[in-house]
């Protein structure tokens, strides 16, 4: 979810969390999750090709404990769930379950050229639930509730990322997916990778804009944006509209105030570093709104798609479902 990262939590977290103290060190709850924001495309951590996001990672993982490589890292569920984020009800008589697949080693680790391969093992894996003891009043009137089998509606942000290979050529079009009437997507967030998975000598946390001139999204027959983005060109330094998209992105979701709602990268990081393509897809026509939802991404570029790239999108969208009481216990009803 690294898109959500640069444009979404990480960065809030950034933003309200993050200082620089005498010395000039940075300090983040972002490396609590063994991330930090990178200044460059590469594993310098002195001179004119400083990354910083490298430096301090490295420093924390590698030079810093005693063990070189040990670490612990912590990642609340709401950053990877919108029902974790949006729903602050407590819950009764649900069964818990995380499934956590793992994917290779190489996707997770970024090194120097001269470094040796390294691997991640894992030695524990805990999962924190906060437990919640109601006192008499609220006991008797959670009881009622359930006895009542009542229907309780539950509406949260569901968040979903999807990735497939890009042909080398110069139009793209991602038959994404279809959603169903109780599932409207309010966001798609697209970017693109490449030559960076499978091998640790490359950043996956970096995308690139692969010379787009172009893209929009279809939700059935409606266009988003209506008005393509005309005079595109990252090797002219033109794609102020697209930055501006991304920029506003933090502010529209979280209904930030600008002064708090910056981005946290510059225009420079968002062509080099950060090209992240955002579409704000909420305005949709009531004819719709019982309705599967189709997602196309069509997508134009100057030349054609460099070999080994991959796409990305996330799809943030309005779920609903309910919770159902059988007069014992609550159930979930989609």
């Amino acid at each position: 979810m690294l898109i959500w990262a640069c444009l979404g939590h990480s960065y809030q977290i950034n933003q309200y969390s993050c200082g620089i103290d005498q010395k000039g060190k940075h300090e983040c709850h972002s490396l609590n999750q063994l991330w930090f924001k990178d200044s460059g495309t590469d594993t310098s951590i002195a001179g004119d090709n400083l990354n910083n996001g490298f430096r301090v990672r490295h420093g924390y993982i590698i030079q810093k404990p005693r063990t070189r490589g040990t670490f612990s890292l912590r990642v609340p569920l709401k950053l990877i769930f919108g029902f974790c984020d949006d729903y602050d009800k407590v819950v009764y008589g649900f069964k818990h379950q995380f499934t956590l697949v793992r994917k290779g080693d190489n996707d997770a680790i970024f090194r120097a050229a001269a470094a040796d391969a390294g691997k991640i093992v894992l030695t524990k894996r805990s999962w924190y639930m906060p437990h919640m003891t109601p006192n008499l009043q609220e006991k008797l009137a959670l009881y009622k509730t359930i006895e009542s089998k009542s229907s309780l509606p539950v509406g949260y942000r569901m968040i979903q990322c999807d990735s497939i290979p890009v042909p080398q050529t110069r139009n793209f079009t991602w038959q994404l997916s279809v959603k169903s009437a109780l599932e409207k997507p309010r966001w798609i967030i697209v970017a693109f990778q490449t030559d960076k998975s499978g091998n640790q000598e490359h950043n996956p946390s970096i995308f690139n804009h692969c010379n787009l001139i172009n893209m929009f999204v279809m939700l059935n027959s409606r266009r988003y944006p209506q008005i393509d983005y005309i005079d595109t060109n990252f090797t002219e330094q033109k794609f102020s509209r697209l930055f501006g998209d991304a920029a506003a992105f933090r502010k529209k979701f979280y209904n930030a105030e600008h002064l708090f709602g910056s981005p946290n990268i510059t225009p420079a990081d968002y062509k080099e570093l950060f090209p992240i393509f955002v579409f704000y897809v909420s305005e949709q026509s009531d004819k719709f709104k019982n309705s599967v939802t189709d997602i196309q991404i069509k997508a134009q570029f100057s030349e054609n798609v460099a070999a080994n790239t991959e796409a990305f999108a996330v799809v943030i969208s309005d779920k609903s479902l309910n919770f159902r009481s059988d007069g014992n216990r609550l159930s979930v009803q989609y």
